[in-house]
C-alpha cells in the first residue's frame, strides 16, 4: 500500500513517473472517447507529469494539423517529455511549463481539456478547475480522471490523500462547471467530465 504521499512532486524520478503512467493504459479509451479524440483534433493534456498520456493522445489525433498541448508546472517534466516526443517524433505535441492554477490562455485553440491525477495534487483547487474549464470555451468538456477514496490505495496517493467524486464536483461547482458525466473505471480510478456552466 502507498503510504508515503508527495503533493507537490518537489523533485520526483521522471522515469519512474512515467512508467506508473503507463500503467494507466486500461483507462485510456474512456478518457479519450469522453475527450471526442479523433484525428486532426487539438486538446490539452494538463499536469502532464512526464507525458505519457500526451504520448498516446498525439498518436491518437495526430499528426499535424493536430495538436496537444501539454502543460505541467515542473520544466523537468516538461524537458522529459519534450526528448520522449522527439524520440517517436511526435512534432505536434505543444509542451509548456506554466502553473495550472493560473493558467489564462494556450498558444491556440482547443477543443477539450484533459486534467488526469491532478486535481488532487492542487493547493487550490478551485482555481485550478477554473483556469482548466475555461481553456476551451463553451461546449469544450473538461475531463478529469482521479483516484478513488474508496479504492484499495495500491497505486496512487493513500485514501486521505484522494478525492471523493461528490468532493470534486463541488469544488467544479464553485469553479462554475457542471458535471456531464461521472463512472467509476475501476476499483482505484473515476472519471467525471464538465462542462462550463
Amino acid at each position: 500500500m502507498n503510504t508515503e504521499f508527495d503533493r507537490e512532486m518537489r523533485s520526483p524520478d521522471w522515469e519512474r513517473v512515467f512508467a506508473r503512467q503507463a500503467l494507466r493504459v486500461p483507462l485510456l479509451d474512456e478518457w479519450f472517447a469522453l475527450l471526442d479524440a479523433r484525428p486532426g483534433s487539438r486538446i490539452a493534456d494538463l499536469g502532464c507529469g512526464p507525458g505519457f498520456v500526451s504520448l498516446e493522445l498525439a498518436r491518437r489525433v495526430g499528426p499535424a494539423p493536430a495538436v496537444v498541448y501539454a502543460v505541467d508546472r515542473s520544466a523537468d517534466a516538461i524537458d522529459y517529455l519534450r526528448t520522449q516526443a522527439a524520440l517517436y517524433g511526435l512534432d505536434h505535441i505543444v509542451p509548456l511549463v506554466a502553473d495550472l492554477e493560473t493558467l489564462d490562455g494556450l498558444p491556440g485553440e482547443i477543443e477539450a481539456a484533459l486534467l488526469a491525477m491532478t486535481v488532487h495534487h492542487a493547493s487550490d483547487p478551485v482555481a485550478m478547475l477554473h483556469s482548466a474549464g475555461r481553456l476551451g470555451g463553451e461546449g469544450a468538456p473538461l475531463v478529469v480522471p482521479e483516484f478513488h477514496p474508496d479504492g484499495p490505495a495500491t497505486v496512487g496517493p493513500p485514501a486521505g490523500a484522494r478525492l471523493a467524486p461528490s468532493t470534486l464536483q463541488a469544488y467544479a461547482r464553485q469553479a462554475g462547471l457542471t458535471c456531464t458525466t461521472y463512472r467509476r473505471q475501476t476499483s482505484e480510478h473515476y472519471v467525471c467530465a464538465f462542462l462550463p456552466a
